[in-house]
């Protein structure tokens, strides 16, 4: 339950048959060889990254590694990354406000107690 109340993945698993299928597609026919390519492909990018993903499967196949592929790799490599912080920024900010607005219930149920409104430095 404390991964599903993080949004983190629940399943590897699932994460892991999601990269695979964005690169194979079910609904389209593809050769045995270009299934395991890709599947390869997306099992590396999901371990290591595509920059390390890249390099390997192309030295593997006897493939030429160009700067134009290698450039995209890394562009894939830093949107991954950027997306990952971006959504633990956006988290952190949402348990912010979360907290805020307890303390100020907190505060408020502590008011209406003591029979009404406080005055003082630092009270909001």
């Amino acid at each position: 339950m404390k991964r599903c109340q993080l949004a983190a993945t629940q399943n590897a698993n699932e994460s892991l048959h999601n990269a695979i299928w964005s690169k194979c597609s079910k609904e389209k026919f593809y050769t045995k060889r270009t299934v395991r390519f890709r599947a390869t492909s997306a099992i590396a990018e999901f371990s290591a990254g595509p920059v390390w993903a890249h390099k390997k499967l192309m030295e593997a196949y006897g493939l030429a590694t160009g700067a134009d592929s290698t450039r995209l790799a890394r562009q894939r490599q830093q949107k991954r990354l950027d997306d990952s912080q971006y959504a633990a920024k956006k988290k952190m900010v949402k348990r912010r406000q979360q907290r805020r607005e307890a303390r100020r219930k907190l505060l408020a149920e502590l008011q209406e107690a003591k029979g009404g409104q406080a005055y003082g430095a630092g009270i909001t």
